[in-house]
């Protein structure tokens, strides 16, 4: 780099080819992270189109050039990506992510994230997730996922409005739709849910 920025052979580098230097050389190092970092997408399953995505969203919010991002820009950058998560699960996640505790993450730390919420891991995870304590206020996708244990079909119960739903949900529990899941029957979290829909359809298999 330095042999072609000397323009005119003299041995020397003038100013003006100094800035060319500095110009080439942040091109090269722009060029290495941009390679970097579009590998690691790839390694954590992210196609090309959504690699570029996510930069240009994490881009548009690093309004500093930082390269990092504080925790209500992540959580701005999650409401344009359409990614909803409940603040204690963001709050989690960010702190086990923000292994420097600089109090911001960079795009490689900012990948991780967004991969572990599409992917459903760790506190993510569906078993992870904490319920409501009624029936009533359960997602919709996490009801289909109950009667499918119940061998419903799932092309059916998609099919279904809530109201019919929570219905066929609460007589294959044998639970109310307001009854609390947590200190009546010690259910807390979707796993524990899931694990007593098993224990109805098949009273035999956990005993």
């Amino acid at each position: 780099l330095i042999h072609l920025a000397d323009a005119d052979g003299c041995g020397h580098i003038g100013f003006e080819e100094f800035e060319v230097l500095s110009q080439r050389i942040w091109e090269k190092l722009h060029s290495l992270r941009h390679e970097e970092q579009s590998d690691h997408a790839m390694s954590l399953g992210f196609s090309e189109e959504q690699f570029k995505q996510l930069r240009t969203v994490f881009d548009n919010l690093d309004l500093d050039g930082s390269d990092q991002l504080d925790a209500s820009e992540v959580r701005n950058a999650l409401d344009r990506l359409h990614n909803t998560v409940s603040n204690e699960q963001f709050v989690q996640a960010f702190e086990k992510l923000d292994s420097d505790n600089s109090g911001a993450l960079g795009f490689i730390e900012f990948l991780e994230f967004v991969r572990m919420i599409q992917q459903g891991e760790g506190i993510f995870s569906d078993h992870a997730q904490k319920l409501p304590s009624q029936l009533k206020n359960v997602e919709m996708r996490v009801l289909r996922r109950v009667l499918d244990i119940f061998h419903f079909s799932k092309t059916y119960a998609s099919s279904l409005p809530k109201e019919t739903l929570m219905e066929h949900v609460c007589n294959c529990l044998e639970i109310g739709a307001t009854a609390n899941l947590h200190e009546q029957h010690g259910v807390w979290s979707v796993g524990d849910l899931y694990e007593l829909a098993r224990r109805r359809h098949d009273p035999g298999a956990a005993a």
